[in-house]
C-alpha cells in the first residue's frame, strides 16, 4: 500500500500544496484540518462584501502553469471579471475549494494535528483525539497563527476585549458599543472597521498603532515592476537603490512590486544581522507599501476618516483603566481614550514561534528549527525543514527565513518546489 502525503492544514496554503502535488501526479494526499470547509481558511471564509482581495485576479491562480485559471473560473461560473479586478475574498475561497476538488487526489481528515513523529519507513501525524496517520511525507501548511494579545496591563482580562476578530460572531458584540478602539492600523483593522461600521454606522472608531499608518492603496492601473540589476548586500544599499529609482521617476508601486519579485534573492544575500534589523525596524513600512488596499476598500476607508467615523492615531497602548461604562485606554503620551469595546487588530500571530502543540512538537522533536532571525521555521529551497526526514513547510510559518511568504504567488511557488521534491523522491523509490 502506498502511504499518503499528509498535508496539515485545510486553508489556502494546504489547497495550493494539494494542487501542486496533483499536477505532479503525487497521491494519495490527506488533508488534516478542523476548519470544515477545505480551501477557505480564515482569510476567505468571511461573508462581508467589503472584504476584498488585496491583489488582482490575474495574480491569484492556484496553478502556476495556468495563470488565467481564476479569471477562467469566474467566466465559467457566469460572473466574468477583468484580470485587474479585486474579487471578494469569499468568492476567492470558493474558487480555491473548486481547485481543490478538481485536483482529485485528496481526502479530508477532520481533526487537529498535535504532533509529527518519525517511524520506521514512514512519518506519523498524531491527532488530538489520539488517532495516528501514517504517511510517507508531511507538509506543514497551517497558515497564520492565532492573534497575540498585546502585553498591556489590564488588557487581557478586559471583558469588552475581542481578542480575535476573525472568530465567528466576535464583532457582533463589539458593534453594540458606541465607542470602539481598534488595536492596530493594518489590514485587519481595515476589515474590522468596515465590518463594525456596517453593523453600527453611528459608532466612533479609533485605531491606534505605534506608527499610526494605514495600508496604502493600489493604483487603479497597475505599474510595471521595476527590477534592480545588482543584489544589495546591506539594508542601506537597498534603501539607496529604492530612493534612487524613485528619484529617477519610477513609480513607487512598481519599485515595491519589483522588489517582491526579487525578495528571496535579495534576502538570501543579506547578512543575518541585516535580516534581523529589517524585521525589527523596516518590516512595518514594507507591509504598509507592499500589502495594499484594493481601490474600493481604500475609498470606503477614506470615507470613514473624512466623515470622522474613523480616527487613526499613532501611539503605544500603556494600560487599560476600568470605568463604570467600559474602559479607558491610556496611551504612552497620556492620551485617554474611553471606549465600550476593544478589538485586537494587531494581525495574525506567528505559528512557528507560538504555543500551538504541533509547532512545539516539531521544534522539540528536532523536525524543525527556527530560522536565523528567530521569526519562523527554517526551510531549504525545496521547503524541507530537516535533511533527515520528509517534513516540509510552506506559507506564513516560513516568515523570517523568507522575506515574502504570506501571499498566494509566493506560497504557490513554494508548493511547486515541495511537490517537485516529493515527486522526485517517489520516482527514485519507484512509488507512484
Amino acid at each position: 500500500m502506498v502511504l499518503p502525503v499528509v498535508v496539515i492544514g485545510d486553508g489556502a496554503s494546504a489547497a495550493l500544496a494539494t494542487v501542486a502535488l496533483s499536477r505532479r501526479g503525487v497521491g494519495p494526499v490527506l488533508l488534516v484540518g478542523a476548519g470544515g470547509a477545505p480551501g477557505l481558511g480564515l482569510a476567505y471564509r468571511t461573508a462581508e462584501r467589503t472584504h476584498l482581495l488585496n491583489s488582482r485576479a490575474a495574480t491569484m491562480s492556484a496553478d502556476s502553469t495556468r495563470p488565467d485559471a481564476l479569471v477562467d473560473w469566474c467566466r465559467e461560473t457566469g460572473r466574468p471579471v477583468e484580470p485587474t479586478a479585486f474579487l471578494p475574498r469569499r468568492r476567492y475561497g470558493r474558487y480555491l475549494a473548486t481547485a481543490l476538488d478538481r485536483a482529485g487526489v485528496h481526502d479530508l481528515v477532520a481533526g487537529r494535528a498535535v504532533a509529527v513523529r518519525p517511524a520506521s519507513g514512514r512519518i506519523d501525524t498524531e491527532l488530538a483525539d489520539g488517532r495516528r496517520i501514517a504517511g510517507r511525507a508531511v507538509i506543514l501548511a497551517p497558515g497564520h497563527g492565532s492573534p497575540a494579545v498585546p502585553a498591556v496591563p489590564g488588557l487581557r482580562h478586559t471583558p469588552c476585549l475581542v481578542d480575535d476578530p476573525w472568530r465567528p460572531g466576535a464583532l457582533d458584540r463589539a458593534a453594540e458599543a458606541d465607542r470602539i478602539l481598534l488595536l492596530g492600523t493594518g489590514l485587519t483593522a481595515v476589515d474590522a472597521a468596515l465590518s463594525l461600521h456596517r453593523r453600527h454606522p453611528d459608532a466612533q472608531l479609533v485605531a491606534v498603532s505605534r506608527h499610526g499608518l494605514l495600508p496604502t492603496a493600489h493604483h487603479a492601473d497597475p505599474a510595471p515592476p521595476v527590477r534592480f540589476a545588482g543584489r544589495p548586500g546591506t539594508l542601506a544599499e537597498l534603501l539607496r537603490a529604492v530612493r534612487a529609482s524613485i528619484a529617477a521617476g519610477a513609480d513607487w508601486q512598481g519599485v515595491v512590486d519589483g522588489l517582491r519579485l526579487d525578495a528571496d534573492r535579495i534576502w538570501a544575500g543579506l547578512p543575518v544581522t541585516e535580516r534581523r534589523r529589517f524585521v525589527a525596524r523596516l518590516d512595518r513600512y514594507w507591509q504598509v507599501h507592499r500589502h495594499r488596499m484594493a481601490p474600493p476598500v481604500a475609498k470606503a476607508v477614506r470615507n470613514l476618516t473624512d466623515s470622522g467615523a474613523l480616527t487613526v492615531r499613532a501611539g503605544r497602548l500603556a494600560r487599560i483603566d476600568p470605568t463604570a461604562g467600559g474602559v479607558v485606554a491610556v496611551t504612552d503620551d497620556g492620551r485617554r481614550l474611553p471606549c465600550g469595546a476593544l478589538v485586537n487588530c494587531t494581525g495574525p500571530g506567528r505559528w512557528a514561534t507560538g504555543t500551538d502543540p504541533l509547532a512545539v512538537s516539531v521544534r522539540q522533536a528536532g523536525l524543525a528549527r527556527l530560522d536565523a532571525t528567530g521569526t519562523g521555521l527554517y526551510a531549504d529551497p525545496a521547503g524541507r525543514t530537516t535533511p533527515h526526514h520528509p517534513v516540509f513547510v510552506l506559507g506564513p510559518p516560513r516568515l523570517g527565513g523568507s522575506w515574502e511568504t504570506t501571499a498566494i504567488p509566493e506560497i504557490r511557488a513554494q508548493a511547486d518546489s515541495i511537490a517537485d521534491a516529493i515527486a522526485t523522491a517517489a520516482d527514485q523509490r519507484g512509488v507512484a
